[in-house]
């Protein structure tokens, strides 16, 4: 599981170098995947244009149909600070959490 899980992260991680990206593989199949992605490139843009940033890093994946489904949370870091859910994020167990650090 851990290796789609790097692989999608680091994808992600080129396209936007300074993210915090929480991933969890929601099936266990390796194919079905919910990713919280915060950065502060997404500042001034709308959610489609977020979403759009994540989802062409992953295009190839996204159209070879290897990666089945995708479900995005996408945030600025101000807007991540202000967003509960990203307290029960960082003290969740299922999510793991991929920065520039674990490079």
């Amino acid at each position: 599981m851990k290796n789609n899980l790097t692989k999608y992260a680091q994808l992600i991680q080129a396209r936007l170098p300074d993210a915090q990206i929480f991933i969890h593989d929601v099936t266990g199949n390796e194919n079905h995947f919910k990713a919280i992605v915060v950065s502060s490139e997404f500042a001034g843009k709308n959610l489609v244009e977020q979403h759009r940033i994540v989802n062409d890093s992953l295009q190839e994946h996204l159209l070879s149909k290897v990666l089945h489904s995708l479900a995005l949370n996408t945030y600025t870091p101000e807007g991540w600070i202000k967003d509960p859910l990203s307290k029960a994020i960082t003290k969740s167990s299922i999510y793991t959490l991929y920065s520039q650090s674990n490079e």
